[in-house]
């Protein structure tokens, strides 16, 4: 039969051993300014004290330029987030930071107000279930694959335009197909508006070509062949307009 003592000391130990777990869980992904304290090029980390047992390990990778220099040097100063913590060893992240701060710094200029924001980047990254894309600013954004409308292998370094999906726990999803879609919605519209205006209308002269021209007429282009720039018959564009011209033209069908 166990005795109250015991049940009290075995109260403490839970007590103590969920203090101690709650503190570690309090460490994790907390911003904190540490001090580099050791480089190693050769293995690809820096080490980093952040005022734990261990210093902090931290890729090199996270601290490089565009032409792959280090940013920063032993002795100095810099913010980290601890992402997690292996044995008594944190593992931490300054780009996590940076991407913290640009987030935040979106949510305040749209004011948490993300629908049928637009965005250009850069696909960075082709992960297993989607993309990685940047901006020019330097924010990180998540393209889930069924929403790219790209060829995985022939991703990485193309430029997209994309809409914003959603904001959820720091991440910005964006979707290319929704951008894609809504583009084409809108072009066909225009298509119908062209198409059931009667009589002519005005456009601009985009590009002459030895068979004809475009003509921009409310966004959209429409081909006048040479058969139909003059009532003299076949005739070269280039000696009747030039590119920049504004003109009237009926449209006579669409294909």
């Amino acid at each position: 039969m166990k005795k109250i003592e015991d049940f009290e000391i075995a109260e403490e130990e839970n007590f103590a051993e969920l203090l101690a777990q709650s503190e570690k869980e309090l460490e994790k992904n907390t911003i904190v300014e540490g001090t580099i304290v050791q480089i190693n090029e050769e293995e690809g980390f820096a080490l980093v004290d952040v005022g734990q047992k261990s210093e902090g390990k931290l890729n090199l990778n996270e601290i490089k330029d565009i032409d792959g220099n280090l940013k920063y040097q032993v002795g100095d100063k810099i913010k980290v987030i601890i992402k997690s913590i292996k044995g008594e060893r944190p593992i931490i992240s300054h780009k996590s930071v940076i991407q913290k701060e640009k987030f935040n710094q979106f949510k305040e200029k749209y004011n948490n107000n993300f629908e049928d924001i637009e965005i250009q980047g850069v696909v960075k990254e082709v992960k297993k279930n989607g993309f990685v894309v940047v901006d020019d600013e330097g924010l990180e954004y998540f393209m889930p694959l069924s929403q790219g409308y790209l060829k995985t292998k022939e991703a990485v370094g193309k430029k997209i335009k994309a809409k914003v999906l959603k904001v959820k726990n720091n991440n910005i999803i964006i979707s290319r197909k929704k951008y894609i879609d809504e583009l084409k919605a809108k072009k066909e519209q225009k298509i119908k508006e062209v198409l059931e205006k009667e009589g002519p209308i005005s456009g601009i002269v985009k590009k002459i070509t030895s068979y004809g021209m475009f003509v921009d007429v409310g966004g959209i282009d429409g081909l006048v062949s040479y058969n139909e720039i003059s009532y003299k018959g076949p005739v070269n564009p280039a000696l009747y307009f030039e590119e920049g011209d504004e003109v009237e033209v009926v449209v006579k069908n669409y294909d």
